[in-house]
C-alpha cells in the first residue's frame, strides 16, 4: 500500500507543480535512475532516501504514503530549513510505543511481522528499513507514518 501510495503521490506533485523528474530529484539530492525506480515501484526507498524526498518536496511522511483523504494537512508540522533525522525519530517512537504499550521488542516484533533482531536493530537505530518494512511497523503497532518518523509532539499539530 504505502508503494503505491509513495508513486502516485509523486506522480501528483509533480503534475500539481509542475516538476520533471530531474527536477525533483535535483531537489531531493536522489540520482533520477532510482528515483524512477521508486515512482514504478520497482524500488521501495529507505528511510534515508524517504527522508529527502519528503525534505525536497517539502511534504510530510503521511502526505506521501497515505492515500490523500486520510492524511491530515497541518499548518505547522513540518519545517524544510534541515532535514528531519526520520532513522532517528523512528528509533525513539519505537521504543516509546512500545513503552506505552507495555511490550517488548520481541513481541512488537511480532505484531509487525518482522524478525526480532532486525526490529531491535531499527529501535537502537542500527538498520534504515525501506518503505515496506516502515508500512509493517505502522499496520502492527496501529501508528501514522507522522507518529513514528516525526519528533514527539511534532505530529499532532495543527
Amino acid at each position: 500500500m504505502f508503494s503505491a501510495n509513495l508513486s502516485a503521490s509523486i506522480l501528483r506533485i509533480c503534475e500539481e507543480q509542475n516538476l520533471t523528474y530531474k527536477r525533483v530529484c535535483d531537489y531531493c539530492g536522489v540520482s533520477l535512475r532510482h528515483f524512477e525506480n521508486i515512482v514504478a515501484e520497482r524500488a521501495s526507498p529507505t528511510i534515508r532516501i524517504f527522508e529527502k524526498l519528503c525534505y525536497g518536496l517539502n511534504v510530510t511522511p503521511d502526505e506521501l504514503l497515505l492515500p490523500k483523504n486520510t492524511f491530515y494537512h497541518f499548518s505547522c508540522c513540518f519545517t524544510p530549513s534541515a532535514p528531519l533525522p526520520f532513522s532517528e525519530n523512528l528509533s525513539a517512537s519505537l521504543r516509546r510505543i512500545c513503552r506505552e504499550k507495555g511490550l517488548s521488542c520481541a513481541l512488537a516484533s511480532e505484531y509487525c511481522d518482522i524478525c526480532s533482531e532486525y526490529f531491535g536493530r531499527i529501535v537502537r537505530g542500527k538498520a534504515s528499513p525501506t518503505i515496506l518494512t516502515l508500512e509493517k511497523l505502522c499496520l502492527g503497532l496501529g501508528a501514522a507514518p507522522n507518529q513514528l518518523l516525526l519528533p514527539a509532539g511534532l505530529e499532532i499539530a495543527g
